[in-house]
This record gives C-alpha cells, sequence and structure tokens, in this order.
C-alpha cells in the first residue's frame, strides 16, 4: 500500500511543514527581515539608478545638448 504523500525524501521536503528550521533573514522576527530584505533592495535599486545615471544617462543627454548648441 503506498502512502498519499508522493515523495517522502526528507532532504527535499522535511519531516514536516513545521519542524522545518528557518535561516536567513527567516530565523528571526518578522519585522526585523521585513526591514533587512526592504534595506537590501533599496541599497541595490540605488546603486543600480545611480550606476545607469552615470554611465547611460549623462553621456546621452550630453551629446543631445552638443547636437542642439551646434544646430
Amino acid at each position: 500500500m503506498t502512502s498519499g504523500i508522493p515523495n517522502q525524501n526528507p532532504y527535499l521536503y522535511g519531516p514536516g511543514p513545521f519542524k522545518r528550521v528557518p535561516k536567513g533573514p527567516a530565523a528571526g522576527p518578522p519585522l526585523r527581515g521585513l526591514v533587512i530584505v526592504a534595506s537590501q533592495a533599496f541599497g541595490i535599486g540605488l546603486v543600480a539608478a545611480l550606476t545607469y545615471k552615470y554611465t547611460v544617462s549623462e553621456p546621452q543627454m550630453r551629446r543631445y545638448k552638443q547636437y542642439y548648441e551646434n544646430h
């Protein structure tokens, strides 16, 4: 007779849904984890925006200004 659980691999699915030990930001209190994840997202977004601005946007705007000054 087979059980109702399709895969009983404890390495993948653990001994049960409530016995899994969380790791990383999920291991602490919920608000602390939210603050950590939100601040990381803000920092990555800020770095990406500034990188885009100074590598793509500024040179393009300089070209537009030079074009309109010459014509």
